[in-house]
């Protein structure tokens, strides 16, 4: 409610507000305020309306599915995609092992410069930084970084190891609360995307998972700084959702590529570039069984990012 003000006249007289008058004037700006966060909603709802149109554009274009959850954290604005329907990961799972590993770390249950032979077993396909070092001791910080950086197979391989496998890691994400995202396999893992529910989740429940992990006091701001440094150095995502962004926004990703037409991308961005101004944006942006190429899916994720960045931007 307004305060009760008075106006000093000439000759030092004061005129008050009569009960009715303040009635009158506190009504009319409950009215205005009202009406402005009645106009604001359904600003919002339209361009949610538009941007989901815009999305359901690029799904219809790519053929196969488009999975998105989005929020502004800061402002809380939320977008969703069929944010319910279940997606298979790939290597997206490999930036929440990270994350347990940081967890572990801060624990002190297993130190990041834990040593650990890298066996024979754990080298499949796409495991470049790691197939050189097989019988050599390699700490967990720079397996964990190979495995974000270059999203190396046989560094996933000997981390899920490491920590008792895959199921371990499924097991942490039920004690943050996750009821849905599941890592069943080592690497490579199956590709039959929403007909075979392994190594799969949503866009909603991995976009709580990144809430609740970078948000929720999961992590101390050590391992956040250290976890936001992996994300930023990867090398594989720079044609994905960050491609869509302004350049001045500070983001960090994680993807995930492979068949059926799959193309993912996790994402956190502070669209002030101060990582430690406002709360930032986060992205989990899932596309599965086009049958276009990589390069057409990964501009498709481009165009998401950039459908994204100006809904929150006009909020």
């Amino acid at each position: 409610m307004p305060k009760r003000n008075s106006c000093l006249l000439p000759g030092y007289l004061t005129m008050l507000l009569s009960r009715r008058t303040l009635f009158q004037s506190s009504l009319s700006s409950l009215m205005l305020s009202g009406a402005a966060k009645a106009s604001d909603s359904l600003d919002a709802k339209s361009q949610i309306a538009v941007t989901k149109q815009l999305i359901s554009g690029i799904e219809r274009k790519l053929g196969g599915r488009v999975g998105v959850s989005a929020v502004d954290t800061q402002t809380r604005l939320i977008l969703q995609w069929r944010g319910s329907e279940r997606f298979v990961m790939h290597s997206v799972f490999k930036w929440l092992l990270s994350a347990y590993l940081l967890h572990c770390s801060d624990t002190g249950s297993r130190p990041l410069q834990t040593r650990v032979v890298i066996k024979t077993s754990s080298i499949v396909g796409h495991s470049d930084q790691t197939k050189p070092f097989v019988g050599t001791a390699i700490t967990l910080e720079t397996l964990c970084l190979w495995m974000m950086s270059t999203s190396d197979n046989g560094a996933a391989n000997t981390l899920l190891d490491v920590i008792g496998g895959p199921d371990v890691l499924t097991a942490w994400l039920r004690s943050l609360g996750d009821i849905t995202t599941r890592q069943d396999t080592y690497e490579p893992g199956p590709t039959e995307g929403s007909i075979d529910p392994r190594n799969t989740t949503t866009p909603n429940a991995m976009l709580a998972l990144t809430q609740k992990i970078w948000l929720g006091g999961v992590l101390s701001p050590r391992s956040r700084e250290t976890l936001l440094a992996w994300l930023r150095g990867s090398a594989i995502g720079g044609h994905r959702l960050r491609a869509g962004v302004p350049s001045s926004w500070v983001e960090g990703d994680r993807t995930g590529t492979g068949d059926p037409g799959v193309a993912n991308d996790v994402a956190i961005f502070w669209p002030d570039g101060v990582i430690s101004g406002r709360r930032p944006i986060l992205v989990s942006s899932f596309l599965e069984g086009s049958a276009n190429d990589l390069a057409r899916l990964e501009d498709a994720q481009a165009s998401i990012g950039r459908i994204l960045a100006n809904l929150f931007r006009a909020h």
